[in-house]
């Protein structure tokens, strides 16, 4: 196996991922490990370079990268303009653990089409803003769960597992692939998201569960980032009131009347 540092240096902050890949690993592999450990959607036109060099992707990671401390360039989104700087580590030989696997990181990547560097510092300042305004909160819905600070190995890991091991699990309703399992709390979130989609006709923005349940948008951003974690709800980066249920209704507890004045509606509950 080989282990490799990823690093994404924006201004004075890095981004990085250490992860194992096995020895014959391509770097069209790489590139969608990559994807994954960064929390990107593939969603624009990428490169490897080796000093000027563009490289073909039929090229073996093993055979670019040595142990004298030689490094690439992954170049991703030439519109944002990431560059991410892949270089070897010590290997890992003895732990028999699946392949590929991410084994530590430090804070989220950029999300897409933020913008690049001034959007990404624009996004950081104002998930740290009190009191937003009507504008700066459309921006926040439209980013979603994305908190700069937050990385999940475990959820890393999953989502590889999905992406290069289990095909059914990334294809079948969460309830098939065995993902059904939720807590109380988890199990009133997605009835809240599932009624106020059918409704509403519209998934519910972040600002809306925040208000429905009265808790910060940070609970909110830990719930969502654990729902999707555990394959319960989808998202669509770069687009506003996008989560779905993957779940059938059957399966969804009854939502149960919150602190604030609410009237039932069907086997829900609405805001007066």
């Amino acid at each position: 196996m080989s282990g490799l540092s990823l690093k994404l240096s924006i201004l004075d902050t890095d981004i990085w991922r250490e992860v194992l890949i096995p020895e014959d690993w391509t770097l069209a592999k790489l590139h969608k490990l990559l994807q994954v450990a960064i929390g990107w959607q593939d969603a624009h036109l990428h490169e490897f370079h080796k000093g000027k060099q563009k490289l073909s992707e039929r090229f073996a990671v093993a055979d670019l990268l040595g142990p004298s401390g030689s490094k690439l360039l992954y170049l991703y989104d030439f519109g944002d303009g990431w560059e991410v700087e892949v270089k070897r580590i010590a290997d890992k030989s003895g732990d028999g653990g699946a392949l590929p696997r991410c084994i530590g990181g430090h804070l989220a990547g950029p999300p897409e089409d933020c913008g690049g560097v001034p959007g990404y510092q624009g996004l950081v300042a104002l998930k740290n803003k009190n009191n937003p305004g009507p504008e700066e909160l459309e921006t926040l819905d439209w980013a979603g769960d994305w908190e700069p600070l937050r990385f999940d190995l475990g959820e890393v890991n999953q989502q590889l597992a999905r992406r290069f091991k289990t095909k059914s699990a990334r294809s079948e309703p969460a309830e098939k692939a065995g993902a059904a399992k939720f807590t109380d709390r988890q199990g009133q979130y997605l009835s809240f998201i599932f009624w106020s989609t059918r409704v509403n006709r519209q998934p519910p923005s972040q600002a809306d569960i925040q208000d429905f349940f009265g808790v910060t948008s940070a609970a909110v951003a830990g719930m969502i980032a654990t729902l999707s974690g555990l394959g319960l709800i989808s998202r669509e980066a770069g687009k506003a009131r996008n989560i779905r249920v993957l779940l059938n209704e059957a399966d969804l507890p009854r939502l149960e009347e919150p602190d604030t004045p609410m009237i039932p509606f069907g086997p829900t509950w609405i805001r007066r």
